[in-house]
């Protein structure tokens, strides 16, 4: 009958008469001698003691006596069946995987012997088990985090008494929130590098250059700084875990700072009230001029390496230092009265403007002496964004009337006082 691998014994046995009777038992017609499995190799009776699956075959025996020839019996058929098995045949540590959750993981196979199935408990939700021609396989996606210790167990076969188990660990890390906060730059467009900031900085959230970056080199608990126009974005991160979404910065536009003027020069020395002619150069730049090197008054604006001139207030030795600039190049625009309030709309690049402005002058009177006051005059720099809408009301010249309150507009110089009576500028 039939044994298990590894277990119980198989007996055959030979009858045979005559005098001096020898016996040789052989498997597939190979003499066997006694030792291992084998007893009685040399008697009528062969005895397998836990006998596996490379022992079953054809055994028969050969019995010789005083009288020749030898007679071989009939063969007998030995049936060792196989034990179940299971072994992963899967890369190493595959049994033992980490991943985050909505990720696939690496697909689990083991090859079975003996077994007709398999069952397969404690996976997570989205990873399941299947047999199919004596390999086990898991695979799938987790939906659910957690530590899993999952068990392939065999089912049916003949030997069920061998290994029928095998166990494995699966670790699903839960996959962070997308961040909500906000990220702030410096300056947009800036001149040079400008520094970003998050809103909730954290060492879990990590500065990316791409949506889908995966670096942990500058957590946003420090502000990151970005060399060339683009834009920067914040990713968290838990456990090699990465937030599905991003938080992003817009696009910033970084200017790359122009090199310092060189061959400045002006005219000197010059007499009181006469002009200077200051040059600089910076090829392709604008260059403002100052009288004092930080903090100072812009006194002039001129192209590269073309002559401006300025005629200094008060006499004693100057100093006026250049600037190069990559904004807008140096322009003006003249606004005239119009009876209505105008605009103006700073343009790109352009972060300061100067303005001089003239009032209106009064009226006049009709008959007699009185003429009307001039205007107020008055200039000055004033800082400013681009794209800044900026009102602009132009008043014109103070007009003859008996009654003033009928004749001053909003921003014209006032109007005279009647016949005789002048009044003042605006």
């Amino acid at each position: 009958s039939a044994t298990c691998s590894g277990s119980g014994s198989q007996t055959m046995t030979v009858t045979a008469t005559g005098a001096g009777l020898g016996y040789q038992w052989r498997k597939g017609g190979v003499n066997i001698s006694n030792g291992g499995v084998f007893g009685g190799a040399t008697t009528a009776t062969l005895t397998l003691t836990n006998p596996t699956t490379s022992d079953a075959g054809s055994y028969d025996c050969v019995v010789s006596g005083t009288c020749t020839p030898s007679v071989t019996s009939n063969a007998i058929t030995v049936t060792v069946n196989a034990n179940n098995t299971i072994s992963r045949t899967s890369a190493l540590n595959t049994d033992a995987q980490t991943v985050c959750n909505n990720t696939a993981i690496t697909n689990i196979t083991y090859a079975t012997t003996g077994a007709t199935g398999a069952s397969f408990s404690d996976l997570p939700t989205g990873v399941s088990g299947n047999w199919l021609g004596n390999v086990a396989t898991i695979s799938g996606t987790p939906s659910q985090s957690g530590t899993f210790n999952y068990t392939v167990t065999m089912t049916g076969g003949v030997c069920a008494n061998g290994t029928n188990t095998a166990t494995g660990t699966l670790i699903i890390n839960a996959v962070p929130s997308t961040p909500s906060g906000t990220i702030s730059s410096s300056n947009n467009p800036s001149c040079g590098p400008a520094s970003l900031t998050y809103s909730s900085p954290s060492a879990s959230i990590y500065w990316q250059t791409t949506s889908d970056g995966t670096s942990t080199a500058s957590p946003t608990s420090s502000s990151y700084t970005l060399n060339a126009t683009g834009i920067i974005y914040a990713r968290a991160q838990s456990n090699s875990c990465w937030s599905t979404g991003t938080v992003n910065s817009g696009t910033v536009t970084i200017t790359t700072l122009p090199s310092a003027p060189t061959s400045v020069s002006g005219t000197t020395p010059i007499c009181l009230d006469a002009a200077t002619n200051l040059n600089a150069t910076s090829a392709g730049n604008t260059i403002r001029w100052y009288d004092a090197s930080t903090s100072g008054n812009l006194i002039a604006t001129s192209s590269s390496a073309v002559n401006t001139t300025y005629t200094p207030v008060t006499s004693g030795d100057k100093v006026y230092y250049a600037e190069s600039y990559t904004g807008a190049s140096a322009g003006s625009e003249t606004f005239t009265a119009t009876g209505s309030q105008q605009t103006f709309t700073v343009p790109n690049n352009v972060t300061s403007i100067d303005v001089k402005l003239w009032g209106a002058g009064g009226g006049a009177s009709s008959a007699g002496p009185g003429s009307g006051g001039s205007g107020a005059f008055v200039k000055g720099t004033l800082t400013v964004t681009p794209g800044q809408v900026i009102p602009v009301v132009v008043g014109g010249g103070g007009a003859y009337s008996t009654s003033a309150a009928s004749a001053a507009t909003y921003g014209n110089g006032g109007a005279s006082g009647g016949k005789y009576g002048a009044s003042g500028g605006g």
